[in-house]
């Protein structure tokens, strides 16, 4: 398997290294595997089931976009590390950029939860499909309020920590 997604990791790479991998549309036109390959030839192989999850790789893209990269410092969302006491104490707001880059996050966010929807409602039980969407949903808020200056980075931060230790406790319990 780890051969197979090399080669076409491999085979895609000149075609993915003039995607643009910071657009919507590229994600939302099936691009997000061709950005995905050019981000991450050697990653590690995802299942089969998450490869027929349509939203996986748009999310895996989106996680390896400039966008994405350049926030998840100051709050981490779509990673599973957790926040830094740096993080955790930044009293600080987005400043202009930071609030577009926090706007093209959201938008993919939720371009990639749209692509993976029905798919996650075939999958997973009506109690794991909301469970999920909840998570989602509090994600989304957590960093739309941070765009809109109504949250510090800190507090984000420690929103976005809050959320996934419930999903998870959540979770656990089904």
């Amino acid at each position: 398997m780890v051969a197979v997604t090399t080669q076409v990791a491999a085979e895609l790479a000149p075609v993915s290294a003039n995607a643009d991998c910071e657009s919507t549309q590229t994600l939302a036109q099936g691009g997000a595997a061709l950005c995905l390959a050019a981000a991450a030839p050697n990653a590690s192989v995802l299942s089969p089931a998450a490869l027929a999850n349509p939203g996986t790789a748009c999310f895996a893209a989106l996680a390896g976009s400039n966008a994405s990269r350049q926030l998840a410092s100051r709050v981490p969302f779509l990673s599973a590390s957790a926040a830094s006491s740096a993080a955790l104490a930044n009293r600080g707001l987005p400043n202009r950029m930071e609030k577009e880059e926090l706007g093209s996050v959201i938008a993919g966010y939720s371009m990639c939860l749209d692509m993976g929807a029905s798919w996650r409602k075939q999958t997973y039980t009506p109690a794991v499909v909301s469970a999920l969407d909840a998570y989602w949903r509090g994600a989304q808020a957590i960093l739309s309020a941070l765009a809109s200056g109504k949250r510090t980075f800190g507090d984000a931060a420690k929103a976005i920590a809050e959320n996934d230790k419930a999903f998870k406790s959540q979770i656990d319990h089904l």
